[in-house]
């Protein structure tokens, strides 16, 4: 007789009686450690009149790259073509381009943006500023239609609000995988004391 015969002999008619007990187990007692208090984010992702911080642009990236967006902060650095004796071994200049920050000593590369496109070649900006000191100060008018003027209050330590695209790549061969802006236009919101 084979194997399946002797199950089904086993289990036509016959009862088994098996004593089974069934204990009840203590209900367990999580034992985590308590919820660590996180710190607020450095800065704000966004101020009162909807400009990001540095912070929040990169922060919000999902929703900011590759969009137009207003961004605040302050002027850390101004590029300065190299000033040098022997043409021949000074390093190439490159298109002019700044940075912001959300405060004015911020020295932490990953803790600025750049911005890229205000002007593609440093004569530009020489003239401008020339042709302001000629004006008294005024800035240069923008042409309709045309790219904004080229800025001219652009200094160290100002508080600005930058309008532009925050994409990787800018249109004057910058690039940077945490993005940068394009610059479409600015308002100075404070005058550094120095500048």
């Amino acid at each position: 007789m084979g194997p399946l015969a002797l199950v089904a002999l086993l289990g036509c008619g016959e009862e088994v009686e098996a004593n089974v007990v069934v204990e009840r187990l203590p209900d367990p007692v999580p034992n985590l450690p308590d919820v660590p208090d996180l710190p607020p984010p450095p800065h704000p992702t966004r101020y009162g009149d909807e400009s990001y911080s540095v912070y929040g642009v990169r922060h919000m990236s999902a929703n900011t790259m590759d969009h137009d967006v207003a961004v605040t902060g302050y002027v850390v650095e101004i590029y300065a073509r190299p000033d040098c004796d022997n043409e021949e071994a000074c390093p190439r200049a490159v298109a002019p381009h700044f940075y912001l920050a959300d405060t004015p000593t911020e020295t932490d590369a990953n803790k600025r943006i750049m911005v890229a496109g205000y002007a593609t070649r440093q004569g530009e900006v020489d003239d401008a500023v020339a042709e302001a000191r000629r004006n008294r100060g005024a800035a240069p008018a923008a042409t309709p239609g045309g790219p904004p003027p080229i800025p001219t209050d652009i200094a160290l330590g100002n508080k600005v609000t930058v309008r532009g695209r925050f994409q990787r790549y800018s249109g004057v061969g910058f690039s940077a995988s945490n993005g940068l802006l394009e610059f479409q236009g600015h308002t100075t919101l404070e005058v550094a004391p120095e500048s």
